[in-house]
């Protein structure tokens, strides 16, 4: 995966008056004199360069790993910095590693393992830094790690059971396309022939599939551009008004089959959530508010965040005067 990254050079001096000089990745100039002034070196130019690399993704399952990793040695005693620095040795990703170099270096800063989290939100939401907070306050972080862990698990599980059901629908899609396009190029052609020889009027549909075959390249390579301007276009939308993401979501609840298969998705993923926090001792107004977030949808985010304030509806009641709105 390509990334767009802000890299710092600087120059300066040691306490032996010798010039040195550098780079690095960091949130900020002040986090690199900070850096710099432990090393015993003073800065005498900063100046930063916006570079193009390859970012190696991090996977859903090494994230797992890592908090089934973190959860263990937090019940074993061993003081949470000292795991973090472990963790940075061991780990062979560099993507991870640049990850815990920056808790780290927030850890040494002063600030809680939440708020630096909440401020490198790469792999944890807020609904875990709100976990994390509360096992700081209660001296219970170990545990609370091992229930990011069991959540984290569960959703792996069923994202694989969501894809394994999509397999064998796409794979038909894929076939059935594959040979419309084999009839297209290699089948039609020869019935043309025949037809011609015959010199009989064709049907108005016969003459539509014998022209496809004729300009299929022609077509199939505008479909794809049109295809890829349009969906790059919806994304954008989607991404730059909020309004426009909402009304697709609630367009998607209205769909016959679709509806139904996104709300058990999403009723799986919030009733998991919620069992979460309530066993970590979350309020319920408290984890209402959190699992909204989570939800991923407009509809049921507004629901939730109703059912938690100071509405006297149901949940089901809630979706219900939501998709009222929005028509």
């Amino acid at each position: 995966m390509l990334s767009i990254v802000k890299v710092f050079i600087w120059k300066g001096l040691t306490t032996q008056s010798k010039s040195c000089k550098g780079k690095g990745f960091f949130r900020s100039k002040d986090q690199l004199r900070l850096e710099l002034q432990r090393q015993n070196i003073f800065i005498s130019t900063i100046r930063t360069r916006w570079i193009i690399r390859f970012i190696k993704p991090v996977k859903m399952r090494e994230i797992f790993l890592f908090t089934r990793q973190i959860a263990r040695l937090l019940q074993a005693g061993i003081p949470l910095l000292q795991i973090l620095q472990l963790l940075e040795a061991s780990i062979n990703h560099t993507t991870l590693q640049e990850y815990l170099r920056k808790l780290i270096t927030d850890l040494e800063e002063g600030f809680s393992l939440s708020e630096a989290l909440q401020g490198n939100k790469a792999y944890f939401t807020k609904f875990h830094c709100s976990l994390i907070a509360l096992g700081e306050k209660t001296a219970t972080l170990g545990l609370m790690f091992d229930r990011i862990a069991v959540y984290q698990e569960k959703s792996m599980k069923l994202k694989a059971k969501i894809i394994n059901a999509l397999v064998y629908p796409m794979v038909v899609l894929i076939v059935a396309a594959l040979v419309f396009i084999a009839l297209l190029m290699g089948v039609v052609p020869q019935f043309e022939q025949f037809f011609s020889d015959v010199g009989a009027q064709l049907p108005l549909l016969t003459r539509i599939v014998i022209y496809l075959s004729k300009h299929i390249g022609f077509i199939s390579s505008y479909c794809g551009l049109f295809l890829l301007i349009s969906s790059s276009f919806f994304i954008f939308l989607k991404k730059k008004y909020s309004i426009v993401n909402n009304k697709i979501d609630s367009y998607y609840l209205k769909i016959p089959i679709v509806n139904k298969i996104i709300s058990e998705i999403i009723i799986a993923r919030i009733t998991r959530a919620l069992s979460t926090a309530l066993a970590a001792g979350l309020p319920l107004i408290d984890a209402l508010q959190l699992i909204a977030e989570i939800s991923g949808n407009f509809v049921y985010k507004s629901a939730i965040l109703m059912s938690s304030g100071v509405s006297r509806l149901t949940f089901n009641e809630n979706i219900k005067s939501v998709l009222t709105f929005e028509k």
